[in-house]
């Protein structure tokens, strides 16, 4: 006897999942979301979509808002009922709170723009990692794979990102970042 194999449909594009949420705003919904781990269950949240725009949903939940990204939906949101909301009735909206939601919104929006604009994919990790905790003290920035510090005087990190490769016109600025760079090369 043969099986028959369901066919599975494809997964949704993260613009198709924005679309799907902005249909639910103002609707009480259930979303799953992908787990964190490799292979581990789905977590289902439920709340009050605000707004969705860019990659983001604003989730109202019992607990407070909450941002999620909507390449972390595991599925379209499900549903459940339209929310009567003061809008909805004609009557008018907080101003102190839209005003802190949506600066709310613009803080999590520009975290995650740094966070982007900072990420090299053609970089190893290690390069990566050092980026990153030189970011917490100064404004590196990549030219190619290389890691470049303007404001200590054109302080270079090029590969194999080795105390021995560092380079820059301020001895003192050099030897900070080298500092640095031995802490990850230990």
């Amino acid at each position: 006897m043969w099986a028959q194999v369901a066919k599975q449909s494809p997964p949704l594009s993260a613009e198709r999942k924005l679309q799907i949420c902005q249909s639910c705003v103002g609707h009480r919904v259930d979303l799953k979301l992908k787990s964190q781990q490799k292979d581990g269950p789905a977590e289902t949240v439920q709340g009050i979509v605000y707004a969705a725009h860019g990659s983001l949903v604003i989730l109202q939940e019992a607990g407070g808002i909450r941002l999620v990204n909507v390449k972390y939906l595991a599925a379209p949101p499900t549903k459940l009922e339209k929310v009567i909301t003061e809008l909805d009735s004609g009557q008018s909206f907080d101003a102190g709170a839209q005003q802190a939601l949506i600066e709310k919104f613009e803080v999590a929006k520009a975290k995650r723009e740094r966070v982007l604009a900072n990420r090299n994919p053609d970089a190893p990790a290690l390069a990566q990692k050092i980026f990153d905790f030189l970011s917490k003290t100064y404004t590196p920035s990549w030219e190619g794979t290389t890691i470049v510090i303007k404001e200590l005087g054109d302080v270079r990190v090029p590969e194999p990102y080795t105390v021995d490769v560092v380079t820059g016109t301020q001895p003192r600025a050099v030897d900070r970042v080298k500092t640095v760079v031995a802490q990850f090369n230990q």
